[in-house]
């Protein structure tokens, strides 16, 4: 048994640069790391069951971080009156 999960965004989709994540035996990962390597454009190897949908947690608790600082950066370039395209073209 192996847990993989895909990372997914509509910029990731559209690109076709899926990435995954996959936890399990190191044996039976490597009988289907070609299998993955064709599907996705990168793999992460994590050690046990499991470990694959732990590093999704983690890989999507940094996203909701950026994605809150981010927000936060814009109110505040907003509330000082900063060009909002200058700020954007910036990031």
């Amino acid at each position: 048994m192996l847990d993989e999960t895909v990372s997914v965004g509509v910029q990731r989709e559209k690109s076709g640069s899926l990435k995954i994540m996959v936890g399990g035996r190191k044996n039976n990962i490597d009988k289907l790391w070609l299998l993955f390597e064709y599907m996705v454009s990168r793999s992460f190897y994590f050690s046990k069951n499991g470990s694959g949908q732990t590093a999704k947690i983690c890989n999507n608790l940094i996203l909701g971080v950026k994605m809150i600082v981010t927000y936060e950066a814009f109110a505040s370039a907003d509330k000082l009156e900063l060009d909002r395209e200058a700020m954007f073209e910036d990031v």
